[in-house]
């Protein structure tokens, strides 16, 4: 089932204002900064250590596994960051999608931020943001819907495959 001229310009529209919209902060790089901070202390430590004396090196050291808590705390806070506003979004939009609602419109946006939050970048990784079984399940009769946003978004590039896999795959 193919989407209609005015139904593709509510996809537009509706990726545009998901595209809009900032990503949550990413604290990686403090991370990786705090990381860096910390390898260059251990090699102070290292260098100096023994030239200034034992209460000085373990304050150095004590200094670095503290950068070391820091720098794995924000990791952790950015993913979650990421993560739980992407999973938002798809349970939004599957209850949207579950429960029937006859304006063809919502329904049309609701698919697009579904397909739109398939998956969620964290660094240099991509993962899907939901198991396809269980949100096909789930949806029910709006699959076919979901089905003919997902053609058309593929169709210009603006999406990963979701539930439909490339044959080349």
């Amino acid at each position: 089932m193919s989407l209609e001229l005015e139904e593709r310009a509510v996809v537009d529209e509706a990726l545009e204002d998901i595209l809009s919209e900032p990503p949550p902060r990413d604290l990686v790089p403090l991370g990786c900064g705090v990381g860096f901070g910390r390898a260059l202390l251990l090699v102070a430590t290292a260098v100096v250590g023994s030239a200034v004396g034992r209460s000085v090196a373990v304050a150095i050291l004590s200094a670095g596994v503290l950068l070391l808590v820091v720098g794995v705390g924000l990791w952790l806070a950015s993913a979650r960051l990421a993560r739980g506003r992407v999973e938002a979004a798809v349970e939004a939009a599957l209850r949207q999608l579950e429960s029937g609602v006859e304006d063809r419109e919502v329904s049309l946006r609701a698919a697009t931020l579904l397909l739109a939050n398939a998956y969620v970048q964290h660094g240099p990784t991509t993962t899907q943001s939901f198991g396809t079984m269980a949100a096909a399940a789930r949806l029910g009769e709006a699959l076919p819907l979901v089905l003919s946003v997902e053609e058309y978004l593929l169709e210009r590039d603006s999406v990963y495959p979701v539930f439909t896999r490339d044959p080349t795959d």
